[in-house]
């Protein structure tokens, strides 16, 4: 019966990988095209063990061709392939697509490369420079022995690990990056030092590197009550400490608290 019983279990695997891949073509949208190439990666990895991602993109750009010469498709799902294949020979969004496909569940973080790709038009998808919001990779210089307040020195506060990640999404978002927080966070020893440097700490605990992928926006719109609750005291320690996070930040966690946990 075993035999059978795996042999069930593997069809019912595959035609449900199937039907994940072949939405798209029954529902046409940005969601499923994504949703849809990242359960292909999933399906090509069990078929092709060893195989890299890159020859898994070698056979769905002659696959994404011959879809957009196919006259049976329809304008939409001719224009939402073509726009992929678009992103495919961009190397900044290629990059973000190839975090998206390395990441699990797809349906966590599948909108990072939506928003990159809206706006790779605009400034090879840079968001041009807000007032009150931080640019990536522009460090403030502050003078010695001055926090960031103004005010005289002392030692930081004990924040956790989870509030110092948080709040370096946080600073992407507000600067209109989350697509390149999303490959910075699978990057553990950048993003420890980029945290280390924006915010001026010196060590962070060996939970931090646990974190490695996580997103609190997953956590924050889920149904799970119990994590989102969990949250909470992360975004209180950012909007308790202005001089660590500077402003604009404590100010989109407090935003986040009245909106999710009052």
């Amino acid at each position: 019966m075993k035999p059978i019983s795996r042999g069930l279990s593997r069809l019912k695997w595959e035609l449900s990988m199937s039907w994940r891949a072949a939405k798209v073509d029954f529902i046409p949208s940005q969601k499923n095209v994504l949703l849809s190439f990242w359960y292909d990666f999933d399906s090509f990895k069990v078929r092709r063990p060893g195989a890299t991602i890159y020859t898994f993109l070698d056979t769905r750009v002659v696959y994404i061709k011959e879809k957009l010469e196919d006259p049976k498709n329809s304008h939409r799902r001719r224009q939402l392939w073509g726009d992929l294949l678009d992103a495919l020979h961009q190397p900044r969004l290629r990059k973000i697509i190839i975090v998206f496909l390395e990441s699990s569940p797809p349906e966590d973080h599948y909108l990072p490369v939506v928003e990159a790709m809206k706006r790779a038009w605009r400034d090879d998808g840079e968001l041009p420079e807000q007032p009150g919001v931080p640019s990536a990779g522009v460090e403030t210089e502050q003078p010695p022995g001055e926090s960031k307040e103004g005010g005289p020195p002392g030692n930081p506060p004990e924040l956790m690990a989870k509030t110092y990640y948080i709040a370096a999404e946080l600073y992407y978002e507000l600067s209109g990056r989350q697509d390149e927080f999303q490959v910075l966070c699978r990057q553990m020893d950048e993003l420890t030092a980029f945290v280390k440097r924006q915010f001026k700490v010196a060590r962070l605990a060996g939970t931090f590197d646990k974190l490695k992928g996580y997103t609190y926006k997953a956590v924050l719109t889920g149904r799970d009550a119990a994590k989102k609750g969990q949250l909470r005291p992360h975004f209180r320690q950012i909007a308790d400490n202005p001089q660590v996070f500077g402003e604009a930040i404590t100010g989109r966690a407090r935003e986040i608290l009245a909106e999710h946990f009052n």
